[in-house]
């Protein structure tokens, strides 16, 4: 799936006009990097035989967990305000919204849908602490705010604001904390949702790739028309 999505992003650089499109796809292709390197290390880990101390472990839990939040995040906002350019009127205070969504929602999923205890296991390991995952997990939700709670993109392109916004709620699994849920959910649910997540989010680049690429092809001809309609 992973394959699948990188080869779309590719292939979406050649048909996006938008230089904010083309950046959001690069973004996408770094996150899908990070996250293909995660899950090698964690093949290898469940290969081994024994404890290994020197394995990277925090790589696993918290580095690349936290890398391909933040490009995927990134990703999304920058492709929000490509298909539909940035108004100062109205998108600052939808900005204002979505930052409190988020940090809302957070708190409800932190405290009262994932017990603490799996939190504070990884904040001693690591030397972290329970902000660092609450900020992780407020960039990714903000991802998915970004398409769901701004008036522009539903206007715009309706269809490819769902199909990333909800890929993007989905993707908070991924987060660092968001592993925590092997804690609460049965690994088939979890790794389910992990599929369905870069699913979503490759329909939804599909279908704005394949929208930039028909609106090239019909801007194509108008633009030589205009020469011959001059006297």
């Amino acid at each position: 799936m992973l394959v699948a999505v990188t080869a779309v992003c590719l292939v979406g650089l050649v048909f996006t006009r938008s230089k904010l499109l083309r950046v959001g796809l690069l973004l996408q292709i770094g996150a899908l990097a990070s996250n293909l390197v995660l899950y090698a290390l964690i093949l290898h880990l469940d290969s081994a035989t024994s404890y290994d101390p020197n394995f990277p472990y925090q790589w696993i839990d918290v580095n690349l967990p936290l890398i391909l939040t933040v490009l995927n995040a990134a990703s999304l906002v920058v492709l929000s305000y490509g298909m539909a350019r940035w108004q100062r009127a109205r998108d600052v205070g939808f900005t204002v919204l979505q930052a409190l969504v988020s940090g809302v929602v957070v708190a409800l999923f932190l405290f009262n849908i994932i017990p603490i205890e799996p939190f504070r296991f990884f904040a001693e390991r690591y030397g972290s602490s329970l902000w660092f995952f609450y900020l992780a997990l407020a960039a990714a939700f903000f991802a998915a705010w970004v398409f769901l709670l701004r008036l522009a993109c539903w206007k715009q392109q309706r269809v490819v604001t769902l199909l990333l916004g909800l890929g993007a709620v989905l993707f908070v699994f991924q987060a660092p904390g968001g592993f925590s849920l092997f804690f609460v959910l049965p690994n088939l649910v979890l790794y389910s949702s992990f599929l369905l997540s870069w699913l979503l989010l490759m329909l939804g680049f599909l279908l704005l790739i394949q929208t930039e690429r028909v609106r090239k092809q019909t801007q194509q001809p108008q633009a030589l028309a205009l020469p011959a309609q001059r006297p």
